[in-house]
């Protein structure tokens, strides 16, 4: 753990992860990118207005046998609604999402080698994909903002930062691809993931509603 005293308030920062560069301050709201000795402020981030969502900063599971946590989240919004992206800090060092929407989680890990990945003007629906040594079809493309961010995350997300994504599907089997590309730097990351239900996700610290 890196400990870091915010420039804007001078509250601590702790980064959990040696992967994340950037955090948002939870006293503050300020988005902060983490260099060699200090941090940095990019700009505010808005409070989130309650979203219903179980997950929480610090709630804890196990996936594949390891031990992870929530350490960051980005809310994006895009036509028909938003999805969470959650951070997970697992304890052999890597670091992983969960993507929540409308009730469906689906867990995933970045592939660094997109050398292959076709840039986004390239993305059409039903397209092949290959990723990792699987052959994909592009079954979802849209356009995103990010709407709020909150924790460390690998990757500056700041609000109205611009996105677009394609999710990608397999003939057959549980496995889920996705690609974003940034719409400024053109930076594209891609992922290897499965749906899963919350419950096999075996975490705690999740919050409760009185309806539950």
């Amino acid at each position: 753990m890196k400990k870091f005293n915010c420039p804007a308030c001078g509250a601590e920062n702790m980064f959990r992860s040696a992967l994340s560069l950037y955090i948002v301050c939870p006293y503050c709201h300020c988005s902060l990118f983490k260099t060699d000795d200090e941090l940095a402020v990019l700009g505010k981030i808005s409070q989130l207005a309650d979203d219903n969502s179980p997950l929480q900063m610090r709630s804890e599971g196990v996936y594949q046998n390891t031990i992870y946590s929530v350490v960051g989240r980005v809310r994006m919004k895009w036509a028909d609604g938003f999805w969470n992206e959650w951070c997970l800090f697992f304890k052999d060092g890597t670091t992983g999402w969960l993507a929540e929407a409308q009730g469906e989680f689906l867990i995933t890990k970045e592939i660094t080698n997109t050398a292959s990945v076709l840039a986004s003007d390239k993305w059409e629906l039903n397209k092949s994909i290959a990723l990792d040594g699987f052959d994909f079809v592009i079954c979802d493309l849209k356009r995103a903002e990010v709407f709020f961010s909150e924790g460390e995350l690998p990757f500056r997300a700041h609000l109205g930062d611009k996105r677009y994504s394609a999710d990608l599907r397999l003939e057959s089997g549980f496995m889920f691809g996705s690609l974003e590309q940034d719409e400024d730097s053109k930076k594209i990351r891609a992922y290897l993931g499965r749906s899963t239900e919350l419950t096999d996700l075996k975490m705690t610290y999740l919050r409760t509603f009185n309806d539950w």
